[in-house]
């Protein structure tokens, strides 16, 4: 959808469809306006292009000449063939069970809501059984918590939903998920690569290494950088796709309504080229906390006071640009604004519906990470059953089967959750922005979710 769509739709019949005492309050204060087509940021997409070049060049060097001396590919496919095709049959498994999750997310979603808050309590109370003063404090913060959101479920559950159905109506977006799943497994063996190559090559001259010096802690800080940055963009890209794909259906649903819609790969495109590099700056901003963090903690003050605190400063800031970018992406996503600018209609929107769109967030959240942990035992189940036909482990080694199964389940299913959440967190916004063309495009989840918003917000809507 280019950018005058979005304003004709907005600006045609829907304005008048709903009467005014139906629109939330502040929806004029929210609305973002769609910027028109142009490159965001482009600085900080040339400079991850030129690291990544740099990077995999390393790698593809160190990787070929390895090989043409070990004949590392056919050695590796021998000796792992039956563990790789253990692996390819436990994620089809749990592709399956993810389809049959995302049905139920649409037709029992403020069950799941319910029953990931109880998970959570759970999971604390179990906590509490091994670490009674840790455990106890987890438990009663989730437990206090959980009976304080209980009536906001049925707003979450109906954004769960109609997110699970916009995702749903545009498949593809699972298949893109799996493929920038790929593109980030075949980026970490590519900087292993690298920063194996190039930390012997800075330590060492022949058989002769250096202790680490200055230099050598600098280039492991930016390789570390590097990794996070490339991880958090790919995720990001992905995020940003899903969000233009919901807004596209949520504004234009003829565009967005099969497996690979156009909504889908204009989405895409866009991600990949106009807001690429808001993506990298937003991206290189975690990336930073995150390098920061890993470099306290493995540091040779572990233990030390000092080191705790800054670690835990760190963790925490790094969990605010994290929740911030998730925010801020939805905007870059519908609207096409740099990052800095998404980041100003983001604390427009904290302003005047932080509190409902962190809940909503949250409760989602758990109801998926229910979800994903479910997926991810009976795949575990299923690897037994699986390895008893391609006997990828001997019976010493039988255990690894459902061990295997659940973290092949558990890294795939969260993948593909990420989707739901994704799709549900831009409900939030276009909800708050838009409300009078979901009643026209998508009357009858508009009935529903009206509904339960004028249970549990009753003073948020204009008389």
């Amino acid at each position: 959808m280019k950018a005058s769509d979005y304003d004709k739709l907005g600006q045609k019949e829907y304005g008048t469809v709903t009467a005014e005492r139906e629109i939330p309050l502040h929806v004029e204060a929210l609305r973002g306006e769609r910027q028109s087509d142009g490159y965001r940021d482009i600085s900080f997409a040339v400079i991850f292009v030129v690291h990544l070049i740099v990077v995999l060049g390393v790698s593809f060097s160190v990787f070929y000449d390895y090989a043409k001396v070990n004949s590392i590919l056919d050695l590796a496919y021998e000796k792992n063939r039956h563990l790789l095709g253990f692996v390819i049959k436990c994620a089809c498994v749990t592709s399956i069970l993810t389809f049959v999750a995302v049905s139920l997310a649409i037709s029992q979603a403020e069950f799941l809501i319910k029953f990931g808050l109880i998970f959570c309590c759970s999971m604390s109370y179990l906590i509490f059984q091994l670490s009674p003063i840790c455990g106890g404090i987890v438990f009663a913060i989730n437990s206090y918590y959980a009976c304080q959101v209980w009536h906001r479920i049925p707003f979450a559950a109906v954004n769960l939903k109609t997110g699970t159905t916009a995702a749903r109506s545009n498949s593809g977006l699972f298949l893109l998920a799996v493929l920038f799943f790929s593109f980030g497994v075949i980026w970490t063996i590519c900087w292993s690569f690298s920063t194996v190559s190039i930390s012997l090559k800075t330590q060492c001259d022949g058989d002769y290494c250096y202790t680490q010096s200055n230099m050598y802690n600098f280039i492991m800080f930016l390789l570390i950088i590097s990794y996070y940055w490339t991880t958090q963009v790919l995720s990001n890209t992905v995020h940003v796709t899903v969000v233009g794909t919901v807004g596209s259906w949520w504004y234009n649903p003829t565009s967005a309504s099969s497996c690979c819609s156009s909504a889908v790969s204009g989405s895409y495109a866009r991600a990949t080229t106009y807001s690429f590099g808001s993506i990298c700056f937003g991206s290189l901003c975690a990336a930073i906390f995150s390098s920061l963090q890993q470099v306290v903690e493995n540091s040779d003050l572990e233990g030390d006071i000092l080191a705790c605190i800054a670690s835990c400063i760190l963790h925490c800031l790094r969990d605010i640009i994290e929740h911030f970018n998730k925010w801020a992406y939805i905007y870059v996503g519908l609207y096409g604004y740099s990052y800095i600018e998404a980041g100003k209609n983001i604390i427009q929107l904290f302003k005047t519906r932080g509190r409902t769109a962190i809940i909503t967030d949250m409760l989602v959240q758990s109801s998926l990470n229910f979800v994903t942990f479910s997926i991810a035992l009976i795949t575990g189940f299923f690897g037994l059953v699986i390895n008893a036909q391609h006997e990828a482990f001997g019976e010493d080694e039988l255990y690894y089967a459902p061990l295997v199964g659940f973290i092949v389940g558990l890294v795939v299913s969260s993948n593909f959750m990420t989707i739901l959440q994704s799709a549900s967190d831009t409900i939030v916004v276009c909800y708050a922005e838009s409300p009078a063309e979901f009643q026209f495009n998508h009357p009858d989840l508009y009935n529903e979710m009206r509904a339960v918003w004028l249970k549990t917000y009753p003073d948020q809507f204009s008389s």
